[in-house]
């Protein structure tokens, strides 16, 4: 029997310090497109493999090159995200020069008309412009009949010409979630301890930082009876912790018969389960509920308390809902975490200063994490970026460094303040902790130390050998390698150290 040409999918991971670290990348989306393809291919010409989590999570760049060329594919589709996005970039334009003939396909929240860094790349041949079961079902589809794209471009689908690249930037409709197969009942994406399962599509918000509602503003949810289905598969192949990827848990109409209708499905709370919702949702019965369901943790968006800030970027605050929403997660026995955001419009460093204080005054302080302000592809804020005076970082994650109301010095004073008075609950970039050394070994005065699968996860050198290359460098690196260096560091010393990176 003759083998069917192999499409790639991969998603690469968020930047890690350690490889041992390398979790949480399940690449639901990805087997999303597989599963429908499966089913709803007219041609089914092609056989859909997803990159082994191995290869995103821990190789380096010259091991993951050569394991997607040995396969060989016709197409390779890549999965980008803020966090990734530029070290999807590389393996493209890599594999444009080995593999000239394979068709690169990207899909995921950078796919905006908005994107520069991606636009400019000129790297993929086709783009999947939002929900992209169906585009992309329908692009392998013609692709395997020879169909020309001179006059003809479906919603959803995105195609590079001579002059940039050509489409309405219409998303597809979308598919509904009970119409979509499940990845894991398919065997598609294997259970591990801790399972993502989409509940509900769509955002009934508009916020301005988010591009998530522009691609998918009808709410779509999975069906209690199908969620039961995917329970009971989840126990039986040792699953232990669902995280329910649904934007706002509390935007359904019918909210209390479905927590009711959780907690039957997950029998006996057997699961532990995650979920993101809306505090002013929540009252003590509803708090009950979501405990008697299994529900151990809970994400709650405040961002700001400054009603202008929150105007702006259309959202809204009760405050004693909020308040009372809060208290009742916690005293049902839920973890909270509520999240900020430093640098919305007219938020300047006393409007910060006063949600931080807010939430340490509500007895939250441990449980507050702090973002600074990213202007995504694709938002709101983004195109209004002149209206309100920012500056961004040119590449992801696109970190605001200015705006009319914090001067550069401002945000990074700003986030110190919130780090002090939160006890390190912002997201900093802050350098990998150090941790004592294991499994290392001596070669050419470089110390080695091995991360899971044999790859090399950590290189500690002193400044003084720095210019000896290491006798055991291999392409097998762990994809976010550390390298310590010991001693005082010339300008001699970075060029050796640079010519260690890629």
């Amino acid at each position: 029997m003759m083998s069917r040409p192999v499409v790639l999918l991969l998603q690469l991971s968020p930047p890690r310090a350690y490889a041992a670290e390398a979790h949480d990348n399940e690449p639901l989306g990805l087997g999303n497109l597989a599963a429908w393809y499966q089913i709803h291919s007219l041609s089914r010409a092609y056989e859909i493999r997803i990159a082994p989590a191995d290869w995103n999570d821990r190789a380096g760049d010259a091991a993951l090159l050569a394991r997607v060329v040995a396969q060989a594919p016709a197409v390779v589709g890549l999965s980008l995200f803020c966090w990734n996005l530029l070290r999807s970039l590389s393996l493209a334009s890599a594999l444009r020069a080995v593999l000239p003939e394979t068709l690169l396909v990207a899909g995921g929240p950078e796919v905006t008309a908005d994107n520069d860094v991606l636009l400019g790349s000129g790297s993929f041949d086709f783009l999947v412009l939002g929900e992209g079961e169906r585009p992309f079902t329908a692009l392998l589809d013609a692709l395997a009949a020879g169909t020309s794209w001179q006059h003809f471009v479906p919603d959803g689908l995105v195609v590079r010409a001579k002059d940039g690249y050509r489409s309405a930037w219409k998303p597809d409709r979308g598919v509904a979630l009970d119409e979509l197969p499940s990845p894991h009942l398919h065997g598609i994406l294997p259970i591990g301890t801790t399972v993502r399962i989409e509940t509900a599509r769509g955002c009934h918000r508009r916020c301005a930082y988010c591009f998530y509602s522009r691609h998918a503003s009808q709410r779509s949810t999975l069906s209690l009876e199908q969620l039961a289905t995917l329970f009971t598969y989840a126990r039986a192949h040792g699953g232990r912790e669902v995280f329910l990827a649904d934007p706002e848990l509390t935007q359904r109409q019918d909210l209390d018969h479905y927590l009711k209708g959780l907690a039957a499905a997950n029998r006996g709370s057997e699961l532990s389960l995650f979920a993101e919702l809306s505090a002013e949702q929540i009252t003590p019965a509803r708090a009950a509920l979501l405990r008697e369901a299994g529900v151990k943790g809970v994400e709650v968006g405040l961002q700001s308390t400054n009603p202008e800030a929150l105007r702006a970027v259309g959202r809204s605050w009760r405050e004693k809902r909020f308040s009372r929403g809060l208290h009742a997660l916690r005293e049902a026995g839920l973890a909270v975490t509520v999240d900020a955001i430093v640098g919305l419009p007219h938020d300047g460093s006393a409007e910060i200063a006063a949600t931080i204080a807010y939430l340490v005054g509500l007895g939250f302080r441990t449980e507050t994490q702090v973002f600074p302000l990213a202007l995504l592809p694709g938002t709101r804020l983004r195109a209004e970026a002149l209206r309100h005076g920012y500056r961004r970082e040119q590449f992801p994650p696109y970190l605001v460094v200015e705006s009319s109301w914090l001067a550069p010095a401002e945000v990074s004073c700003v986030l110190a303040e919130c780090d002090d008075k939160l006890g390190g609950g912002y997201d900093s970039r802050q350098p990998p902790r150090l941790s004592p050394l294991t499994g290392a070994e001596e070669s050419d005065g470089w110390l080695f130390e091995r991360g899971g699968a044999g790859y090399l996860e950590r290189i500690v050198v002193k400044a003084k050998d720095l210019r000896s290359r290491p006798s055991r460098l291999t392409a097998d690196l762990s994809s976010f390698l550390t390298l310590w260096v010991r001693g005082l560091v010339d300008e001699e010393d970075l060029e050796a150290t640079g010519a260690l990176v890629r």
